[in-house]
């Protein structure tokens, strides 16, 4: 039986594909790199109130490039991308003379280790370093957060969901009725609104 060829062609990437970040980079580790707290002064229970403190936070990312052989595969080379991601949060009280009383700082980074599968351009790989990175490790900051502060018996703030460069603040919410599923449907009345 002869055996078909075909003779169809691969169209090029679109504009949209192009800009998919999975095209040229395959995250392959995140890891604690370093981490610190540091208490400037006791934290007053009675005194140090959410009304009174407020949160500052920093994040920055540095990367770097390198050719590595992976194990078991010597003969084979691949560029790294290693992003260090650093984050950090503190809480500080303003006092009577405007100045700023830092009550805890906790700072970490984090080491995010991508395998480059294509060489993207400029624009894409700044995009994915500023925003893909970040949004990466932040599920990991966001518990080493919770975890430290609570061991440290300290409040710890709202670490919302990584929103990029938005200005997203958590929102409060209040739950108004339940909606019940019967089978795999949902029952669901929504209000029209006049066009």
């Amino acid at each position: 039986m002869a055996k078909k060829t075909s003779k169809e062609t691969i169209a090029p990437a679109t504009d949209t594909q192009k800009a998919d970040p999975t095209r040229y980079f395959h995250l392959n580790d995140v890891s604690l790199w370093e981490a610190s707290l540091r208490r400037h002064r006791e934290f007053r229970w009675g005194e140090d109130t959410k009304e009174k403190c407020a949160t500052q936070t920093f994040r920055s990312v540095e990367p770097e490039m390198y050719e590595v052989e992976l194990e078991g595969e010597a003969e084979k080379r691949q560029i790294l991308l290693r992003i260090l991601v650093k984050l950090g949060t503190r809480m500080v009280r303003p006092n009577d003379d405007d100045e700023i009383d830092p009550i805890y700082t906790l700072e970490a980074t984090f080491c995010a280790d991508y395998f480059m599968l294509d060489e993207p351009t400029q624009e894409i790989f700044d995009k994915f370093v500023s925003f893909n990175c970040i949004h990466n490790v932040w599920p990991f900051w966001r518990q080493h957060v919770f975890d430290t502060l609570k061991r440290a018996e300290l409040p710890v703030p709202s670490v919302p969901l990584y929103a990029g460069q938005t200005k997203y603040r958590r929102k409060n919410v209040r739950i108004t009725r339940s909606l019940r599923t019967d089978g795999d449907q949902f029952e669901v009345e929504l209000e029209k609104g006049s066009e």
